[in-house]
Formats: structure tokens, C-alpha cells, sequence
């Protein structure tokens, strides 16, 4: 029997975490890796990047995720996304993310941490690795550009929302083929450019995806409606929408 190697993976948020669990599920993340939340439900800390970063190392009951592995006589394997929204490029997400790191080696003289940085990984301008003998922690940066400028994970789900099998998508949440194009034109245009003329223009992904979640009368959360976004999306979409998710997936093989 294959043992699969187990990969934490840490999320900013719920739509990364239900939309890597649906891709996971179709095949498209490989499933020689066994994914494994960081934190049981109940423990789990607040959404959003702050929250997020600070319970990697500071924690009271744990001493910090992060820093608890690393003291593990294994080694460990991370997966990290977070959202480039607020800063100019990925790289400096990455960079910032070091920092706090390298912060807190400091305050807590932890040599691991002192000395911690990223690299680049591949081609892919949004994925970074760190590698050594305790710790494989991959970081993927949501960069896809959203409507007023926004670079977050929602704009991958619009992407394939306003894509060649946006159709088909539809059709599956709706469940009646005769309302498709009807429904879509009021999600894409006529609620839109009523925002605008109104003055409240759509200037996020998340906003935009809320459309689609009123326009299709699906009773669920944006992140819930993300997941079957994905559920019903074509192979071939999923792989070019997500393709560097997939780089940073493989590489921790």
C-alpha cells in the first residue's frame, strides 16, 4: 500500500480551502499528495491575511503551527495561498511574508526563522518555495486581475465565470437551459451597468461573483458558490484558470 506524502495546507480564506478541495476531488490537483488542514474546524483561527500570518508562529496553546513542525524530527510540507491584494506584485507579498518570519526568529532567537527566505519557483511569477532539511513550504499568491485593479482568489473564479464554458456552468446551477443566456446577460450586463450608471460601479471580484449568486437564485456563500463554480467547470478551463496553483501543488512532490 503507497503511503501519500501529507501536506498541510494553510488558506486565507474559505474559497481557496472548498475550491482546493473541489479540485483536489476532480483530479486536477494530484492525488499522490494528501492534503490535511492545519488546524481542526473548531481551532481554526479568523479569515484574512493578518489572522492568518499570525497564528503561523504566535499561538498560545501550540506556540505556533509553523515553528511546531519545524521542530518535528521529520521533515514537513506546507502549502500557502494567500491574495497579492495590497501590494504592487507577488514577489513582495512573498517577501513580506519572510519578513514577519525572520521578525520573529529574531524576538525569539529561533536560528530556522533568522535565516528563512523564498525563492522563486519555476516560471511562475506568483509561486515561491523555501526547502531545507525541516520544512518544504510552498507560497502561492492570488494574482489574477480583477475589475478596479483587486488581485485576489475570486478573480480566478470569475475568470472562468466570464469564460468560453461559462454557459455550461451555468446551466448546471440553474438547472433550466432556457433561462441560460437570459440569466447570463443580466448577470454580465444589465445588473452591472445598472450598478454604474447608479454610481456604484462593481470594482471587485467578490462583488461581481455575488451577481451571479442573486442573478442564479443559488442560496449559498460566495465561497460555497465558488466550489460549484469549479464542480462544473470543464477540465481544460480548471487547468488553464489554475495552472499556477497546479505548479505549486506539483512542487511539492
Amino acid at each position: 500500500m503507497t503511503i501519500l506524502k501529507t501536506v498541510y495546507v494553510i488558506t486565507e480564506g474559505a474559497t481557496e480551502r472548498l475550491v482546493g478541495k473541489a479540485l483536489y476531488e476532480r483530479g486536477i490537483l494530484t492525488r499522490t499528495l494528501k492534503p490535511k488542514p492545519a488546524w481542526e474546524r473548531d481551532k481554526a483561527p479568523r479569515e484574512g491575511y493578518d489572522s492568518m500570518i499570525g497564528d503561523l508562529l504566535f499561538r498560545e496553546e501550540a506556540g505556533g503551527f509553523l515553528d511546531a513542525l519545524v521542530k518535528k524530527s521529520s521533515k514537513s510540507h506546507v502549502l500557502l495561498l494567500f491574495d497579492q491584494e495590497g501590494v504592487s506584485e507577488p514577489k513582495e507579498r512573498a517577501e513580506a511574508i519572510a519578513d514577519y518570519f525572520r521578525e520573529y526568529g529574531k524576538r525569539n532567537r529561533v536560528q530556522f526563522w533568522q535565516q528563512f527566505a523564498f525563492e522563486a519557483w519555476d516560471s511562475c511569477t506568483n509561486v515561491f518555495i523555501h526547502s531545507s532539511d525541516k520544512l518544504k513550504l510552498i507560497l502561492h499568491v492570488a494574482d489574477v486581475l480583477g475589475p478596479g485593479g483587486n488581485r485576489d482568489f475570486d478573480g480566478y473564479i470569475l475568470r472562468l465565470l466570464k469564460g468560453s464554458g461559462r454557459e455550461k456552468i451555468a446551466q448546471e446551477l440553474v438547472g433550466d437551459s432556457q433561462l441560460v443566456k437570459h440569466l447570463l446577460h443580466k448577470a454580465e450586463k444589465e445588473i452591472p451597468g445598472l450598478m454604474e450608471q447608479n454610481g456604484f460601479p462593481l470594482n471587485c471580484s467578490k462583488s461581481w461573483l455575488y451577481v451571479y449568486i442573486a442573478t442564479f437564485q443559488q442560496r449559498t456563500s460566495h465561497a460555497w458558490f465558488a466550489e460549484q463554480v469549479v464542480e462544473n467547470a470543464s477540465e481544460a478551463d480548471l487547468h488553464r484558470v489554475f495552472a499556477s496553483l497546479i505548479a505549486a501543488w506539483n512542487a511539492l512532490k
